[in-house]
Parts: structure tokens; sequence; C-alpha cells
């Protein structure tokens, strides 16, 4: 899981980031939350239910605050100084706060659909899935 990026118009607007900005994003690689599918009938044709569950560990949200406030540092560090106008989005968040932006701005970044959608399966330990796309 990892902190969600502007994406619409709208939020960009909102934003108002400087030309040529860049990111740095924090992310959560062995999460201890798990999520479930639910069957939502008989018919092997009806959709599932899908249930991320992020977050639902507090491990997971700790861990994903430490990573936003570490890339806040680290943007903000002296070495990058010369590359920032500012910080768009995160600011200088209290706990209460963080927690907040991060509960907000979650998402998984896994790509499920991608494989579904086209028949895709990955091959274990090849570091490469059926179809040529790399992991």
């Amino acid at each position: 899981m990892q902190t969600r990026l502007p994406a619409d118009e709208a939020e960009k607007a909102e934003l108002n980031p400087p030309a040529n900005s860049w990111i740095i994003n924090a992310g959560v690689v062995r999460p201890k939350s798990r999520g479930y599918l639910r069957l939502t009938g008989a018919n092997p044709l009806d959709p599932i239910q899908i249930e991320a569950n992020l977050l639902s560990e507090p491990d997971d949200l700790e861990a994903l605050m430490a990573g936003v406030e570490l890339c806040g540092q680290i943007g903000n560090s002296a070495a990058l100084r010369p590359f920032v106008r500012r910080e768009v989005i995160r600011g200088d968040l209290k706990r209460p706060a963080l927690k907040n932006f991060v509960r907000n701005a979650v998402f998984g970044w896994c790509h499920q659909k991608l494989y579904r959608q086209n028949g895709m399966r990955p091959n274990v330990g090849s570091g490469q899935q059926s179809g040529g796309l790399r992991n």
C-alpha cells in the first residue's frame, strides 16, 4: 500500500504544484493488513466483492506514517533544497492530522485488474509475467 497522489485536474488545480514538480512517495511493501474476496452469488459469472482492508493493522498505519514523515525529511533536506520551492501536499502535519492524511490517501499498488482483464498470470520466480510484461 502507498499514499495516493493527486490524480484529477480538480485536485491538481487546488494544490497548484509548480511546473516541473517532482514526487517522493512512501509505501509499505509487506503489510500485515489482509483483505478478502466475497462471492456475491452462486453463478460463477457474478461479480466478486473486494474488501482491501487497507490499514486494518495498526502497524501498517504506523509504518506508512513513518514513511510519509521520512519522505518529508528527505524532500526538505539541505541536499535537495536547490530543487524545492515548496512542499505541495503534506505540509507540516502533526500526528493526528498526519494520521488522517495517511488514512485518506492510502491505496493498494498491486495490479490485479491487469492480470484478470488480460488473462495474464505471473510466472513465479521468473521475473517476468506472461504476455512479455516485466515485474
